[in-house]
C-alpha cells in the first residue's frame, strides 16, 4: 500500500484492522448519528417552542394587568355611586376574563416546566448512548487488535527437563 500511512496506522492499527472496524460499526454509528441529528431538531423545536411560551406568558401577565387597571379605574371613577347594570356586566366579564388568563398562565408554567424536565432527561439519554458508543468503539478496536496479534506458541517438551 503505497502514500502515506493512516493516522491510526501511526497509531499501530493496520489499515485492514481499520477498514474491519469501520464497517463493523457503521450501521451503528450511521444509526447513532441519525437519532442525535433527530434529537437536535426536537431540542431547537423545544427551545422555540419554550420561548414562545415564556413570551405568550408575559404577553397574557401584560393583559391581566390591563384588565384589572380597567376594573380599578372604573371603581374609583364611580366612587360610591351606584353602577349602571351595564357596567356592573363589564366588570364582571373583565373578571372571569382575568380568571380564565390567570389559569391559562399557571398552565402554560407547568407544561413549560414539564418540558425543561424532558428535555434534561433527554440530554442526559444522550450523554449516555454517547459513553456507550465510546465504550463499544474502544471494546471494538481492543478485540481487533487481539485478532491479528500472532498467536504465541508454547514449546512442550517431553521428559520434563531441557
Amino acid at each position: 500500500m503505497g502514500g502515506k500511512p493512516s493516522k491510526h496506522s501511526k497509531r499501530g492499527l493496520s489499515s485492514s484492522c481499520e477498514k474491519g472496524v469501520m464497517k463493523e460499526q457503521s450501521p451503528k454509528v450511521i444509526v447513532y448519528e441519525k437519532e442525535m441529528m433527530a434529537f437536535a431538531f426536537k431540542k431547537a423545536e423545544w427551545k422555540q417552542e419554550k420561548k414562545k411560551l415564556k413570551e405568550e406568558v408575559k404577553m397574557l401577565k401584560t393583559l391581566v394587568d390591563e384588565k384589572e387597571d380597567k376594573i380599578r379605574e372604573m371603581e374609583q371613577q364611580e366612587g360610591g355611586l351606584y353602577w349602571r347594570a351595564e357596567e356592573e356586566d363589564i366588570a364582571e366579564e373583565l373578571k372571569r376574563e382575568v380568571q380564565a388568563k390567570e389559569e391559562t398562565i399557571k398552565e402554560l408554567k407547568s407544561k413549560l416546566v414539564s418540558m425543561e424536565q424532558e428535555m434534561y432527561k433527554r440530554d442526559r439519554e444522550v450523554d449516555i448512548l454517547r459513553q456507550s458508543l465510546r465504550i463499544m468503539t474502544s471494546k471494538k478496536v481492543v478485540q481487533t487488535n487481539k485478532k491479528n496479534l500472532p498467536k504465541k506458541k508454547t514449546l512442550v517438551i517431553q521428559g520434563g527437563k531441557l
